[in-house]
């Protein structure tokens, strides 16, 4: 369901910035894909935040996102976009699935949460930065695809970070003892 209240409001922006993400979306083609869609300049502040600047390779276990922040004070808007890719098939110049052994145990088993962890930082450390630089509330939209689709999913079941979620043919989420012994 759509909230007319998100500044990238209409399915089909959402569909196509999760696409475009998978490259390393930019401001340019927000912009772009906003005028696209709806005829009109977006005409608010954008910045973009790449969860590898924020987590070692190591540590993030094939996780991978963008965090797009839309802002701008006189119209009362502070909106963050957070993505959680899908699974990727291989890595750069390399045959090994990133994704595919996190898809066994994380969501068919249920015994690694290493992505979710990653995921749940990611978007914790990037809300705190943009809460301390705006000095207000944030509306956050969750979207997600696939593997990407059952990390926001969980993000929201668990810890209920966003005001809206959106998904795309997204993996079942599955609680694990690991992610509910927060509790």
């Amino acid at each position: 369901m759509t909230n007319q209240k998100d500044i990238l409001y209409t399915d089909i922006i959402k569909i196509r910035i999760m696409d475009i993400e998978y490259d390393g979306i930019t401001e340019d083609e927000i912009r772009r894909i906003y005028y696209e869609e709806t005829g009109k300049e977006l005409d608010v502040a954008v910045d973009i935040y790449y969860s590898e600047d924020y987590i070692e390779e190591v540590d993030a276990n094939g996780f991978n996102g963008t965090i797009i922040h839309l802002f701008d004070e006189e119209q009362g808007i502070n909106e963050t976009y957070t993505i959680t890719r899908g699974t990727e098939m291989t890595q750069e110049n390399d045959w090994r699935p990133i994704d595919w052994i996190y898809n066994l145990m994380g969501i068919f088993v249920g015994e690694n949460t290493e992505q979710y962890r990653a995921a749940e930082y990611f978007d914790q450390e990037v809300t705190n930065e943009i809460k301390l630089k705006t000095g207000g509330k944030v509306r956050k939209i969750g979207l997600g695809h696939s593997l990407g689709g059952n990390l926001i999913t969980l993000l929201q079941i668990v810890l209920g970070y966003f005001d809206d979620v959106y998904t795309v043919n997204a993996a079942p989420p599955s609680i694990t003892d690991t992610i509910i012994g927060k509790f």
